[in-house]
């Protein structure tokens, strides 16, 4: 057996240069989970499954597992006056208020799905920009208190 020797280093220690390098090979760490995980579980408090998405092809599929109405009304219960899924979900019921026509009915439904999916899309992108963020990375770095060698690898 040897014993090898070598220094260590905390991030704010580095050169600008390695600490460059560190957070180039550490974008995906705060994305390398379920980091979708608290998006998803909001929209299932309001009664629906986000089935699949794709940040950068700019899809959404979003389906309601509960009755359009009733995911309006847990919107409003459940999300803040000034969130952007409360305003399409009060929209929304304002529209079918009093309405009888099935088709225009199907319409306000179907627009509905697809505003709260491109506002759930929108959540999903933000995080994971937020995520993937140079000061984002650092944090983690910072908080899990990492050490790193003089070529920038974590040691």
């Amino acid at each position: 057996m040897r014993i090898k020797e070598s220094k260590v280093y905390e991030f704010d220690e580095l050169s600008q240069g390695l600490k460059d390098k560190v957070i180039e090979k550490l974008w995906d760490i705060n994305v390398d989970h379920d980091w979708w995980d608290a998006i998803a579980d909001d929209a299932k408090q309001i009664g629906c499954d986000i089935r699949e998405f794709d940040i950068y092809g700019r899809t959404c599929y979003l389906v309601l597992d509960e009755s359009p109405e009733c995911v309006a009304k847990l919107i409003l219960t459940n999300h803040g006056k000034h969130c952007d899924t409360y305003k399409v979900a009060k929209s929304f019921l304002k529209e079918i208020e009093g309405l009888e026509d099935d088709e225009k009915y199907t319409a306000a439904v179907e627009d509905f799905t697809e505003d709260l999916s491109r506002r759930y899309l929108k959540m999903l992108s933000d995080e994971y920009d937020y995520l993937t963020s140079e000061e984002t990375i650092i944090e983690t770095i910072h908080a899990n208190e990492y050490e790193f060698d003089e070529y920038g690898d974590i040691a």
